[in-house]
């Protein structure tokens, strides 16, 4: 087993300096209380072990959270966007629809595509399509969106519109687009 030991610090006088010592004993005392008798200190390879245990399962949770919540997440930030800048009066259930339409223009939803492509009897798993952003406020909000009481005003218009350019996609690497949480980890490792 190896040990690092620390070189003595050597006072005026050439011998180890016992201030240091004397200064650092009730705290040393403390550790000892505290910790109980029987404690084992642990060595490096015990150390190591529990750190790469550490990062494998904060890793882990990470990837769960992208997968599962990424889509809800964005989806609630978007709402909470568009409540804050949009200053025409409309229900907190349009404003969730409106931001649930932005983020599906920024989300393949390939459990969606490989329903079709088995009902259309396809045997290969579909590909992810290139992404191609809405160029203006119709795209984006789509039919739905825009014929949906109650009318949208242009300001509400123009503030959903830079919602979207300004706040979420400017956030979002262009080349990850379209999201895909099944298949992020892959664009991640891509760009290691």
């Amino acid at each position: 087993m190896k040990v690092s030991r620390l070189k003595e610090k050597l006072g005026p006088s050439g011998h180890a300096d016992q201030q240091l010592s004397l200064e650092l004993q009730p705290a040393f005392d403390l550790m000892q209380k505290q910790l109980g008798r029987g404690f084992v200190w642990p060595d490096r390879d015990d150390v190591t072990q529990q750190l790469a245990f550490a990062a494998r399962l904060w890793l882990t949770n990470t990837r769960v959270d992208v997968t599962d919540r990424l889509v809800d997440r964005m989806e609630r930030r978007m709402f909470l966007e568009l409540e804050r800048v949009i200053s025409q009066s409309i229900t907190k259930n349009h404003l969730w629809t409106i931001a649930r339409r932005v983020v599906s223009t920024l989300v393949w939803k390939e459990k969606e595509a490989v329903a079709n492509a088995r009902a259309r009897g396809q045997q290969t798993y579909p590909s992810m399509p290139p992404y191609k952003p809405p160029t203006d406020i119709n795209e984006l909000l789509g039919a739905a969106g825009l014929t949906e009481p109650p009318q949208l005003d242009d300001a509400t218009k123009r503030a959903i519109w830079d919602a979207f350019q300004g706040g979420l996609l400017a956030h979002i690497d262009r080349e990850a687009l379209p999201i895909c949480p099944s298949n992020f980890g892959q664009y991640m490792e891509s760009k290691e």
